[in-house]
């Protein structure tokens, strides 16, 4: 089966080395540079007209970029492929997707709750959310059985919900990681467990772009009244203080 990822970063190279494995796996992605690290995992370094001969395409691009994506793969599909994205943002992303492709195509909305610094030797007890958007049946249970066959633990949500919770999740520990940053918080002599804690957010929020955090924020549509919320909390804390 001919599988197409389209993204090679961070998370894209995660995935690849799994996804080459299993599939006959077409990497598409902008910067050349990366040709040698994907064709070293067993890869074929693609171009889109090749997507014609895919069953399954997965966007692995930010969030910010996927009109423009959709746009360029879109003329090179074929009727009965399946269009899985990653975003941590769902609601905008299957807009898009549901929009923006032919009715033929299969589409499902994915959040692997998991990344490049949390997965050590593959994604074993690591947790997926599904949002099924528009796909049959009969797709659906090749890709659940795909998923749990690597030891995921899948969570089925409406785009809608999942969003509204990661607003109060995700989003909230990122919004709190990129504070410490700008806080300027960093290890010292004399610490607690929970500064430790503390710190241990800026090990996954540093590694992550700044445009990741951009667009987490601009696209969920609940991620303004979670920092409005904090905020609030936040100076309620202070207040208490005589």
């Amino acid at each position: 089966m001919k599988l197409a990822l389209v993204g090679f970063g961070r998370f894209g190279q995660l995935i690849a080395k799994t996804l080459a494995k299993d599939f006959e796996l077409i990497i598409l992605d902008s910067n050349i540079d990366l040709k040698e690290k994907a064709t070293n995992l067993g890869a074929h370094w693609g171009e889109v007209e090749e997507l014609s001969s895919c069953q399954a395409v997965v966007l692995a691009t930010p969030i910010s970029t996927l009109p423009k994506i959709i746009d360029w793969i879109k003329p090179h599909l074929n009727k009965e492929v399946i269009v899985i994205d990653v975003c941590s943002v769902k609601e905008w992303p299957l807009a898009l997707m549901k929009e923006g492709l032919p009715s033929t195509i299969n589409i499902l909305g994915t959040h692997p709750m998991f990344g490049p610094d949390s997965v050590k030797e593959n994604f074993k007890n690591h947790k997926v959310v599904l949002c099924p958007e528009r796909i049959s049946e009969e797709c659906l249970k090749k890709v659940t059985h795909y998923l749990e066959g690597l030891g995921l633990t899948l969570l089925t949500k409406t785009a809608k919900e999942h969003d509204e919770e990661i607003s109060r999740s995700l989003i909230l520990t990122h919004f709190i990681g990129r504070t410490l940053i700008h806080f300027g918080a960093e290890k010292l002599d004399i610490e607690t467990k929970g500064y430790q804690s503390l710190l241990t957010i800026l090990k996954h929020v540093g590694n992550d772009s700044p445009q990741l955090f951009q667009d987490m924020n601009r696209y969920n549509p609940y991620a303004k009244k979670m920092r409005r919320d904090f905020t609030e909390a936040l100076q309620q804390t202070v207040e208490s203080i005589s």
